[in-house]
């Protein structure tokens, strides 16, 4: 079941990264209607998403041997879900000229609130078991 999920997240990221890099070189940045602003942000997300999933999973597999394969691969999953969101969000407030630091510094440190309040909940279920 993990080599099919892991098969899965390769093939959407090959082609959302696909979908990205066409969307750079064959549109005009200038002349962007609505479908090809949405079809470069999906596939943006998609990419990142895919990209840092993958490179979260195999990085814990690098690091932390001492657990099982299967627990890396939906956390990884949430945390690349954070970063795409984090980068697609900075990505279009720059694209429309709305960006500064003042907007950022709270993106980033709300979604690092989640993150930890998700493993503190799987921590607190863990241990609700384990009584």
């Amino acid at each position: 079941m993990l080599k099919r999920n892991l098969f899965i997240l390769f093939a959407i990221t090959l082609f959302s990264a696909t979908s990205t890099i066409l969307c750079v070189s064959n549109y005009d940045p200038f002349n962007y209607r609505l479908p090809e602003f949405l079809q470069f942000y999906i596939s943006f997300f998609l990419s990142v998403f895919g990209i840092s999933s993958i490179l979260i999973y195999f990085s814990k597999i690098q690091f932390r041997r001492d657990q099982m394969i299967y627990a890396f691969y939906v956390p990884s999953l949430r945390q690349g879900l954070l970063t795409a969101i984090c980068l697609t969000i900075t990505l279009l407030l720059q694209g429309l000229r709305l960006l500064d630091p003042w907007i950022i510094v709270p993106l980033v440190i709300i979604l690092v609130l989640l993150e930890l309040f998700f493993q503190t909940k799987g921590l607190a279920a863990d241990n609700k078991n384990n009584i």
